[in-house]
């Protein structure tokens, strides 16, 4: 808010004679990583904007790079809101191998302040008492994701003279995006999956839809239920459940497998059940293949397998829908999905990474005459900042 008020002043031919006691506290860091030359521009016009504004690049562009990059140019004391504890952590090990720096973690079980602070919108909001005068810089991640009413309470109560805004859309579904730009700061850097396929960083997609159908057995199963269900609500639930964890998907994969098998692949399902049965046929066929669910730990092992090569599969639920580095991978099985353009966009942006010959295969696995077909039409807008070959399987 002090930004826009200033600025409209200096507009209106007002001398400003800045007078707040903004927070200072600088910290020593050092830099072991370098930045695509979009990212160099995205943050030196940051620079020249007063270290204040929003960068928009879509999902896989390295957002988190320039946020680690303005940390470093600003060299004081810094608060990165995130969406989960997830991102908590994966940015927490990020500040730690490139700016050889520990941070402090503010999530709902753990309350660290230290220089450099990573903390979940939620948990930052509830106390913001407690930090609002503590930080010379605050980066906003996924900003377009936090509820406006959890933001405003951060965002308008927090002293930080720098702020960075972090977002693949700065659109919001409320509404409210002009809550980011006010008080974020407006957009001082674009750039889109087309002009980054182009330049060769990101991967041209090709996106596949394939059918299957219910068995008989399967739409017996659910007629009776849908017989019996109390509510339109739960009819509807029963309905989705089939149509999602329909048998014929799990077959369909292995059959995937077999065409695609040699490749580095993620394989994205809603249910842990679901996963963990085609994490054991995978195996069992001779697959290399790692299963990850919320309740997986050593991630990072699996990760670093992964990126070595050690396997080339990985099954998991939703826990990789929300930003988290995920070494590259070029083809996504999705299995089942919510009818999210979010979730599809970012799982999405798991394979596009690494552009330069490479092309990246989505095939998205759908239940005939249920209602994930109209859960894929849904979805797929989420498509629609991507440059995509479509391709159906009937």
């Amino acid at each position: 808010m002090y930004h826009k008020i200033r600025d409209i002043s200096k507009q209106h031919g007002y001398a400003i004679k800045d007078e707040v006691e903004w927070p200072e506290s600088p910290i020593d860091l050092f830099k072991e990583y370098s930045l695509f030359p979009f990212q160099e521009e995205a943050i030196e016009n940051w620079e020249m904007n007063g270290k204040f504004g929003t960068v928009v690049m879509p999902t896989g562009a390295g957002k988190t790079y320039v946020g680690l990059e303005a940390i470093f140019r600003t060299s004081q004391s810094t608060l990165i809101c995130v969406v989960t504890e997830e991102l908590a952590k994966q940015w927490s090990e990020l500040i730690n191998e490139k700016l050889s720096y520990s941070p402090g973690v503010f999530t709902g079980k753990r309350k660290e302040i230290k220089g450099i602070t990573v903390g979940i919108y939620n948990s930052v909001a509830k106390h913001i008492d407690k930090l609002f005068d503590k930080f010379a810089l605050i980066i906003f991640d996924e900003v377009h994701h936090v509820p406006a009413l959890t933001f405003k309470e951060i965002a308008f109560k927090a002293k930080a003279k720098y702020r960075l805004g972090l977002s693949a859309t700065p659109e919001r579904v409320d509404g409210n995006e002009h809550l980011i730009f006010m008080t974020a700061g407006d957009i001082v850097y674009k750039i889109s999956y087309i002009e980054l396929m182009k330049a060769g960083f990101l991967a041209p997609i090709r996106h596949h839809l394939i059918y299957v159908e219910l068995s008989d057995d399967e739409k017996r199963r659910m007629r009776g239920e849908i017989l019996i269900a109390r509510s339109e609500e739960e009819r509807r639930l029963v309905e989705r459940k089939y149509a999602l964890k329909a048998k014929a998907k799990v077959d369909k994969v292995l059959e995937l497998l077999r065409e695609v098998g040699d490749r580095k692949i993620l394989i994205f399902t809603e249910y842990v059940d679901q996963a963990e049965e085609i994490y054991e046929k995978a195996r069992k066929e001779g697959y290399r293949v790692e299963l990850l669910v919320g309740r997986t730990r050593n991630r990072a092992r699996i990760f670093d397998r992964f990126r070595k090569g050690e396997i080339n599969i990985i099954v998991t639920t939703r826990v990789l829908d929300e930003g988290i580095d995920v070494p590259d991978a070029d083809v996504a099985i999705i299995v089942s999905g919510s009818g999210s353009r979010r979730q599809m966009a970012q799982r999405v942006g798991r394979v596009i990474r690494g552009g330069q010959n490479k092309i990246a295969d989505i095939y998205e696995i759908i239940t005939r005459g249920t209602v994930e077909e109209r859960l894929s039409r849904i979805r797929r807008r989420g498509l629609s900042p991507f440059k995509i070959s479509l391709n159906r399987r009937l």
